[in-house]
């Protein structure tokens, strides 16, 4: 469930003519339910203080219940999104200042009633738990208003065991946990895994699109050797080394000779790494909910050792270079273990430049600028973890 709160800007129409927005506060509820795949249906509901002004001493005023549904299509970290929304007029007034404040009730018919508009708009992941919208609403039925909608969207979490607070000792034990991840990565190597789209591609020749899936392939390609070129250019925190998705039950079991990568994407056998060595993963992916491996202290009187459970977090997911283990199993803050980033596919999508302009300016649309800014986060953290070690 979420909620959501922000301003509007709505055109309100009065004797046929559209008036000029002033911004008023709306707050709103959704949900998000998953369809199929990357789609998704939102209800919502919301209550907003509609404002357009008549001239500089008089604007007309009316509040609004509305519902909502949308159905929304996720690329990369956006969610685009279109539906119909409902109206429901609770009355409308005419505000005249003048010295004093004289408050005026329409008598034009218009006060009440229901209206239907069409709605067209985007969700950007802004952090894990916010997210920025962005939406227009155009008259289908009723009145000729339209309105303009910018507000933040926060997700609650409602989930029983995301309820229950974790003890002291648990957190302490994240903690230190994460001191010993910092230290470790810093003298082993990071794996970084390079995706192929080969099922893409292969199901794309089948049906005869083989131009479609060179296109395809190429981009990968393209995507792979910026993501080598980056962390190349930008991260030094450990060693780092290149390998294809294909081979990740080979790294998961610590079969590391012929899998690696040179700077070109060809298979290099020079490329040694010694089981021995602390290896980490990192993969450009979708950031899972949060989760460690704390050891459970309860024995449960059958004498066994003590359990390992795994506690999860929030489930936020969005594109970001992700730091995992060996066994692919993502860390958890406090470690820096994520840092977002977006691939170039977003401009394949022209026709949704108009709703992404708002974030197009952000650093992490460039690769370059997330590997630095993620070199930059895994040496402060360390050096935060070796000035508290000695104090």
């Amino acid at each position: 469930m979420f909620i959501a709160a922000g301003y509007n800007f709505a055109s309100l129409e009065l004797e046929s003519k559209k008036l000029n927005p002033v911004p008023t506060p709306f707050f709103a509820i959704n949900s998000r339910i998953e369809l199929r795949g990357n789609l998704y249906l939102k209800p919502s509901v919301s209550y907003q203080r509609k404002r357009s002004l008549i001239n500089s001493s008089t604007d007309l005023r009316q509040g609004t219940v509305s519902a909502g549904l949308q159905v929304q299509q996720k690329v990369d970290d956006f969610f685009f999104q279109i539906g119909l929304q409902m109206d429901k007029n609770q009355g409308r007034t005419l505000v005249h200042k003048t010295e004093g404040l004289q408050t005026y009730f329409l008598k034009d018919g218009q006060k009440e009633g229901d209206d239907l508009f069409i709605s067209i708009g985007t969700e950007y992941k802004a952090t894990p738990t916010y997210n920025i919208s962005i939406d227009a609403y155009l008259p289908a039925q009723g009145s000729h208003s339209s309105s303009f909608q910018i507000g933040i969207v926060y997700k609650i979490n409602i989930r029983k065991g995301d309820r229950n607070k974790r003890s002291i000792s648990e957190r302490k034990n994240r903690i230190n946990h994460s001191k010993k991840q910092i230290r470790e990565l810093n003298s082993g190597t990071l794996l970084c895994r390079l995706y192929t789209s080969i099922p893409k591609i292969e199901a794309m020749k089948k049906v005869g699109m083989i131009e479609e899936a060179a296109e395809v392939e190429e981009t990968q390609r393209k995507l792979n050797l910026g993501i080598i070129n980056s962390f190349r250019k930008n991260y030094t925190y450990s060693k780092v080394e290149f390998f294809y998705s294909y081979n990740s039950e080979s790294v998961r079991n610590g079969e590391l000779s012929n899998i690696f990568l040179d700077d070109s994407l060809n298979v290099d056998s020079s490329i040694i790494i010694e089981t021995s060595e602390k290896l980490f993963t990192v993969g450009y992916q979708k950031i899972d909910q949060d989760s460690i491996q704390i050891f459970d202290q309860n024995t449960y009187g059958d004498g066994k050792p003590p359990r390992a459970t795994y506690y999860g977090g929030p489930d936020f997911s969005f594109n970001a270079f992700v730091i995992m283990t060996q066994q692919f199993q993502q860390l958890d803050r406090p470690f820096p273990y994520y840092t977002r980033a977006f691939a170039p596919s977003f401009k394949q999508h022209k026709t949704m430049r108009v709703l992404l302009f708002p974030f197009l300016f952000q650093d992490k649309f460039n690769f370059d600028k997330a590997v630095s800014k993620f070199n930059k986060k895994l040496t402060r953290y360390k050096l935060e973890s070796d000035v508290e070690k000695n104090l």
